[in-house]
């Protein structure tokens, strides 16, 4: 029995106009939450030594949590493209995701007063 796909799916394919829009390389980028938004800030790295890093914000970007979701997925299935073409991600930058997470569960919670 073939099980009905989910309400919360909605299967559309997305059209791009052909204009021309602004491009930005970054090599560095942050991520912030509210209740009602993911912003996503991409930059450029300017200093940096064994500790730290210095950057110039380029561009912040801002999505709902629904469509953070979608660039998570996006994401995977480009890198899971592009690694099956091209090898292994390097992982110098890599970053230490239970620290990571951590630190974003902490930023969320609302603070006693």
């Amino acid at each position: 029995m073939k099980t009905p796909p989910s309400p919360n799916v909605v299967k559309r394919i997305a059209k791009w106009k052909e204009v021309e829009f602004p491009a930005v390389y970054a090599n560095m980028m942050g991520i912030g939450m509210t209740p009602f938004d993911v912003n996503i800030i991409f930059g450029e790295v300017l200093e940096s030594d064994e500790k730290s890093l210095t950057g110039r914000p380029l561009v912040k970007v801002l999505i709902s949590p629904e469509q953070a979701g979608n660039l998570i997925k996006l994401l995977s299935i480009a890198l899971d493209s592009f690694t099956k073409t091209n090898g292994a991600l390097r992982t110098a930058g890599a970053i230490d995701v239970k620290e990571t997470a951590e630190e974003m569960n902490r930023a969320l919670v609302p603070k006693a007063n």
